[in-house]
């Protein structure tokens, strides 16, 4: 469980490629930006 921003039109598409219970493992872009306090 998580937060992952996904939109419905994204899990319609995911879910008939991918089996019940599979592990998913989630990696930010190359060019994505973090904050740092």
């Amino acid at each position: 469980s998580g937060c992952v921003r996904m939109v419905n039109a994204h899990m319609i598409a995911l879910y008939p490629q991918v089996e019940t219970g599979v592990t998913a493992y989630l990696h930010p872009p190359e060019d994505y930006v973090s904050a740092q306090s």
